[in-house]
C-alpha cells in the first residue's frame, strides 16, 4: 500500500509535450492509461486511479465540477510479473510512468468491465446528496476508484454544507454506499 501513498504523491510540474486540452474524465483517464499499460505488458490490469490536485488547473472546469481534471494518477500490474506501473497523466498525456517491484497479490484488481460509471455522473450524485466542490487544499471535486477486500468504490470528494471534506462512496451503478466526513474543514 506505500505505492498508493506514494501514487498521491506525485506532482508534475512539466511536461515534454504541452496540450491545449482541458481536462478529462476517469474513463478518459482509463483508457489512455490502459492503451500505455497494455504496451508495458499485454495482462496489465487497473489497480486504482484517482484525481490530484493541481494548482495550475485552467480553466476552472477541470477542477472536477463537470468530472474533469487535468492530473490523475493510475496503477496497474501483473501477478506474474510482480511489477506495478504507476502512470500520471497531464492534460489527456502521459507526463510519468515508472515501475516499482511490488507484490501484486497485495491488490485487488479492477475489471475492466466495472468502469461503468464515470466522473461527470458521480458529480451529479455528488449534488443530490449536498456535497459541493472543495474550497482550500481540496479544491472542487475529486474522484477514485479502487476495490477493497473484493468490494469496488468509487469516490467523489468535496465539501458537505458545514465545509468539512466529505468522500461519497458508491458502486459501479452510481448506488450511494456511504460516506465519510473529516472533522476538519477544507479551508
Amino acid at each position: 500500500m506505500i505505492f498508493l501513498i506514494l501514487l498521491s504523491g506525485i506532482n508534475v510540474m512539466s511536461i515534454a509535450t504541452a496540450s491545449t486540452s482541458s481536462g478529462i474524465t476517469l474513463v478518459d483517464a482509463f483508457q489512455i492509461g490502459l492503451t500505455e499499460a497494455r504496451k508495458w505488458d499485454a495482462q496489465a490490469n487497473l489497480i486504482s486511479i484517482t484525481s490530484v490536485g493541481d494548482t495550475g488547473s485552467t480553466p476552472p472546469s477541470t477542477l472536477g465540477n463537470d468530472g474533469k481534471r487535468e492530473v490523475w494518477n493510475l496503477l496497474f500490474g501483473n501477478g506474474q510479473r510482480n511489477q506495478i506501473l504507476i502512470i500520471n497523466i497531464k492534460k489527456g498525456k502521459i507526463a510519468i510512468m515508472r515501475t516499482v517491484q511490488e507484490d501484486i497479490q497485495d491488490f485487488e484488481i479492477i475489471p475492466q468491465s466495472d468502469l461503468i460509471l464515470d466522473s461527470p455522473n458521480m458529480v451529479q450524485i455528488a449534488i443530490k446528496n449536498d456535497v459541493k466542490p472543495g474550497e482550500g487544499w481540496a479544491k472542487g471535486y475529486h474522484f477514485n476508484v479502487i476495490k477493497d477486500h473484493q468490494a469496488l468504490f468509487f469516490g467523489v470528494i468535496g465539501q458537505n454544507k458545514c465545509g468539512m471534506m466529505t468522500k461519497l462512496y458508491m458502486d459501479k451503478i452510481g448506488k450511494v454506499l456511504g460516506s465519510e466526513t473529516k472533522n476538519e474543514g477544507l479551508k
